[in-house]
Formats: C-alpha cells, structure tokens, sequence
C-alpha cells in the first residue's frame, strides 16, 4: 500500500491499495478462523478474497504503469510480481515476495527526487 501512494496520488491507484489493504486483512482474519479454529467451511471466503487481493494487485501493477512516469516506473512491477508469488507460494512465493519488495524499497530509495 505504502508503494502506491508513494508513487503516485491518483484516484485508481488509492482506490486499488485500499481494496488490496482490505482485502489482505480480511483474507489473514478468514485464514485464521478456517486454520486456526479448524472452520472448513471459510476456505470458500478465503479463495474468494485471495483472489481480490490479486486482482488489486494486478490492477494496482496497470495503474502505476500507467500513472507513473520516468525511472520509478519500473516499480510497477513489484505488485505484478506479488501477484505471481501468490500463485507460486506454495513453491517460491515466499522468496520471490520477499526479493521483490526488497528489491522495490531499495530501488525507491535510490531513485528518490532530490528536494
């Protein structure tokens, strides 16, 4: 969420990190009552809402593609790149997630606009 809106201001953009922010937040909750307190039946919610947190994540990866400019662009993949370590998780998710926002924090510091 903090990568959009440092990135960018536009409406799309803040309208996508807040369905993704959502959408994770009651995906964790969902997975903590289906896991934790054995609730079979709230697996449906959690597909349901792990697929809105990739569709944010797709979208919110079209939107700063779109919205942002110059070098930063770049960082539009790091959401795109979350979405396929979602999908991979079972396998490389965990690495791949944790390379790319690491690579995308550090490529924002280094590219930051001198004031």
């Amino acid at each position: 969420m903090a990568l959009g809106r440092a990135l960018s201001s536009a409406v799309p953009v803040r309208l996508l990190t807040g369905a993704l922010l959502i959408g994770a937040v009651l995906a964790a909750a969902t997975n903590v009552v289906e896991d934790g307190f054995g609730v079979e039946e709230a697996f449906v919610v959690f597909a349901l809402l792990t697929g809105v947190q990739l569709a944010a994540l797709v979208g919110l990866a079209v939107a700063l593609g779109v919205d942002v400019r110059g070098p930063r662009r770049f960082l539009a993949l790091a959401p795109l790149a979350s979405a396929i370590g979602v999908i991979l998780y079972v396998r490389a998710g965990g690495p791949i997630l944790l390379g790319t926002w690491c690579l995308a924090a550090l490529y924002l510091v280094v590219t930051r606009p001198s004031r």
